[in-house]
């Protein structure tokens, strides 16, 4: 078997460079083209949207590796008051989600010569993550991948906002009934370097250093979560940004549906991983064992209310599934208790298979 450094590999050509980061938190558009459509539907409470599409030709799309859009049209409201509503364009989105879910996540898109009939300036695709299955378990899914977001808001600026939305699906053909799911939509890439004076480093290009202290911060919140479905060398769930205030590359993580926490049906490791399910934690750091992890794990200890107060204050979780998130991350917080079981949780991580 291969050694798990040889999956990883790439980690161990990075260079660390710690950098203090800062900046505004502001969201910043211009008055003369108003805000983008995420930035719109960020700012309202009680969030619902209508899309109305060709179910069939979505279904469809989903199987062919296309990014063809397709037309659709939306309406955005906040407690029942219409904010917005005009006419896009959709397709279906992501990867392993394609393959397991019956309706695929969605990649929403307004063309510039739309953005004035909704009332907004120049927008980014926004990534709709949907319903997935029509099965029990599922919208239950859905909020803690969700939480998994605003969990990370809370301990780092360099992070995806999310909204919460109840979304109606609608057939333009009239072949599917209308459908009424939770999903939750997904600050742009564009949108969240804007707001700190960032770039983003292109996929393809090779970096030669990493933002020390952010990468450990996102190192050990995926451990917290028990995700394991990131790493560098492909940048798979993780994208860069370059920023001003930051001389090394600033990693952003997403996509957290195979993680621990939310446990989802579908979620399994990577074969060359070393844990049998996603519900194992694996601490996917490739520095040095004697690394000193005392100041990201008191952001962590600081966080322990503040986290279970986000999870705890949502609506759509059983008590069950509150407690059961509640004794998953004590034991999160047992085994970072001390520098030994990290450096042991960092041993584990790179044996062979």
């Amino acid at each position: 078997m291969k050694n798990l450094y040889t999956y990883l590999i790439f980690y161990l050509a990075f260079g660390f460079t710690a950098c203090n980061s800062s900046s505004n938190n502001e969201k910043e558009f211009s008055e003369d083209t108003g805000p983008s459509l995420f930035q719109l539907l960020y700012e309202k409470e009680n969030l619902s949207i209508v899309l109305k599409t060709d179910i069939q030709k979505l279904l469809d799309n989903k199987y062919l590796d296309t990014k063809e859009y397709q037309k659709a049209t939306f309406i955005g409201s906040s407690d029942g008051i219409e904010i917005t509503s005009g006419k896009i364009h959709i397709r279906p989105r992501g990867v392993t989600r394609k393959e397991n879910c019956d309706f695929p996540p969605i990649m929403i898109k307004v063309k510039k010569s739309r953005q004035d009939s909704l009332g907004v300036g120049s927008s980014e695709n926004i990534k709709l993550v949907t319903y997935c299955k029509d099965s029990i378990n599922y919208p239950e899914w859905i909020v803690k991948e969700y939480l998994a977001y605003k969990l990370y808001n809370a301990i780092s600026e360099h992070s995806f906002q999310v909204k919460l939305v109840e979304v109606t699906y609608e057939d333009s053909k009239g072949q599917y009934p209308t459908l009424q799911k939770k999903g939750f939509i997904i600050e742009p890439l564009e949108e969240l370097a804007n707001r700190y004076s960032c770039n983003i480093v292109p996929d393809e290009q090779a970096i030669a250093s990493i933002h020390k202290e952010k990468y450990k911060l996102l190192t050990v919140f995926q451990f917290m979560i028990g995700n394991s479905d990131w790493n560098f060398s492909k940048r798979h769930n993780v994208r860069m940004l370059a920023c001003q205030k930051s001389s090394s590359p600033i990693p952003v993580p997403y996509d957290f549906d195979y993680s621990g926490m939310v446990n989802a049906d579908y979620a399994k490791p990577h074969p060359m991983l070393p844990i049998k399910k996603v519900t194992e934690r694996l601490f996917q750091w490739r520095g040095s064992v004697d690394e000193d992890f005392s100041e990201t794990i008191k952001v962590f200890q600081e966080s322990k209310n503040k986290f279970q107060e986000i999870y705890e204050n949502v609506p759509y979780l059983s008590s069950e599934t509150k407690v059961e998130m509640t004794d998953y991350f004590d034991q999160f917080y047992k085994t970072v208790s001390s520098a030994e079981n990290i450096k042991t949780e960092i041993r584990k991580a790179r044996i062979s298979k």
